[in-house]
């Protein structure tokens, strides 16, 4: 009887006695998008971030047309939340970003008391 037992188990585990049951679905592919990417805009700020070797920043207030362009940013946080930091004589420029949310972005300015110039939520704009 241990004999028998053992060789169900067996063919069990194998799947002879029972046939599997294979279903096959087709998935597109995802595309990982590892940083913010494209303009984002909240109407009075627009800023557009981009990736060629190193992280740029080009930032331009719509009122006034005065902008900036940086880059070489430092990037800290997790797989959860990004953050990308541009420094320009002292004042720093942060970007967090969640891969989770691409159409977001949050912009912080912090002058070089530390203290925070600006905290905004910019919208991707859609073209």
């Amino acid at each position: 009887m241990k004999a028998q037992w053992n060789a169900w188990l067996l063919s069990a585990a194998l799947g002879i006695t029972a046939p599997a049951i294979a279903l096959s679905v087709a998935v597109p592919p995802a595309i990982a998008q590892t940083s913010p990417s494209g303009s984002f805009s909240d109407g009075t700020w627009r800023i557009t971030v981009s990736f060629s070797g190193s992280h740029t920043y080009y930032g331009e207030n719509l009122n006034t047309g005065q902008d900036i362009y940086l880059s070489g940013a430092q990037v800290t946080g997790d797989n959860s939340r990004r953050i990308y930091t541009w420094n320009n004589a002292g004042t720093r420029y942060e970007v967090a970003w969640r891969p989770g949310d691409r159409d977001v972005i949050r912009l912080r300015v912090l002058g070089s008391n530390g203290r925070e110039l600006m905290n905004r939520l910019l919208y991707r704009e859609m073209n």
